[in-house]
């Protein structure tokens, strides 16, 4: 397929215009809207194409288009779907991160996520994911200083808008962070045990309403909420009704959740009472098997069922299976595809 005969392919995929439709009429695109416009572009056109570098510039062709004229994306968002990624931080022990992404395109995926950028080749990264048609959907937006104390306020604002140039390489527009900066084998640094929880609650707004100041338009930010029980004694967000509280506190459309279902099975919440409960508060869903932290299907919750019902929901964003292989990383992405696709 040629270059022009992929992008008249692109507009046609998508449905971005609707017959008859002015654009007096058109509804205009909320960054929401856009950004499944762009994964049901990059997912059709990856599965068409065989010039998959090709498509990642269509999809950005397609962006532009969508914002410049306001069109309404009534069809795309029916057709959307719910999209794996896969984090590479705990896969293929040993190997580059490149070398991670050829693996996991191998598999069949065309999304990844990862956590802080500084120790990576971020211009290798951008090259791989354009050579190979994957996307980083999603990395550490901060891992210097904590929202829940002011005093470190101003270090975190520096490395977040160092990661918004990253973000930018990548074309990424979900930065994840965190209440508190982790340290080795995710050992919360600071504890602020002197600070009340109704002051760190108090920071944390305050901090994140900074960081959505420096943020462009499509840069979404998803909080994330952490288990105090075993990995990470002493961070803050541990429970999805503290976080809706912040994101109450923040009122900034582009501030969600991130709802990792591995952490909170660690606090002994059940998967599909959070759906259930938190879902419209959700911007990001992380996956891994409780308890060991491992694929899907090597510990005691239905994931198969957990999908299932975040499709009936009508969720359409991100799930990232952020995961320690239990044995072999080659073996581990093919039972996640499996109960994927056996769902999806």
């Amino acid at each position: 397929m040629s270059p022009l005969a992929t992008r008249t392919f692109a507009v046609d995929a998508i449905s971005c215009t609707e017959a008859g439709e002015s654009r007096r009429e058109a509804e205009p695109a909320t960054q929401s809207q856009l950004r499944r416009a762009e994964r049901v572009a990059h997912r059709r056109l990856c599965r068409h194409s065989p010039c998959r570098n090709v498509a990642c510039d269509i999809v950005l062709l397609v962006r532009s288009l969508l914002t410049k004229y306001s069109l309404k994306l009534s069809t795309v968002q029916e057709r959307c779907e719910l999209e794996p990624v896969i984090c590479f931080e705990m896969l293929y022990e040993g190997t580059s991160p490149q070398e991670k992404i050829e693996r996991i395109a191998d598999a069949g995926f065309s999304f990844v996520e990862f956590w802080g950028w500084r120790d990576k080749d971020i211009g290798a990264i951008s090259e791989v994911c354009r050579r190979r048609g994957v996307r980083v959907a999603n990395f550490s937006g901060q891992r210097v200083g904590d929202l829940v104390n002011p005093e470190t306020h101003s270090a975190l604002i520096e490395d977040f808008k160092s990661a918004l140039d990253i973000a930018g390489m990548l074309r990424t527009h979900i930065l994840m962070v965190l209440t508190q900066e982790l340290g080795e084998e995710g050992v919360v640094v600071n504890t602020y045990p002197d600070i009340a929880d109704d002051d760190k609650q108090a920071a944390v707004i305050s901090g994140l309403r900074r960081l959505l100041h420096h943020a462009p338009a499509d840069m979404h930010i998803v909080l994330e909420s952490l288990n105090t029980v075993l990995d990470h004694k002493g961070y803050y967000l541990s429970d999805l009704a503290t976080g809706v509280k912040i994101l109450e506190g923040v009122g900034d459309p582009r501030l969600r959740i991130l709802c990792d279902l591995y952490h909170q099975g660690m606090m002994g919440d059940d998967p599909f009472e959070i759906i259930d409960r938190y879902l419209p508060h959700i911007g990001y869903i992380h996956i891994a098997d409780v308890p060991g932290r491992h694929e899907p299907g090597t510990g005691t919750i239905d994931w198969s069922q957990v999908l299932a019902v975040l499709k009936a929901k009508g969720y359409d964003g991100h799930v990232g299976f952020e995961y320690a292989p239990a044995g072999d990383s080659d073996a581990s992405l093919k039972a996640i595809r499996d109960i994927w696709t056996s769902i999806l």
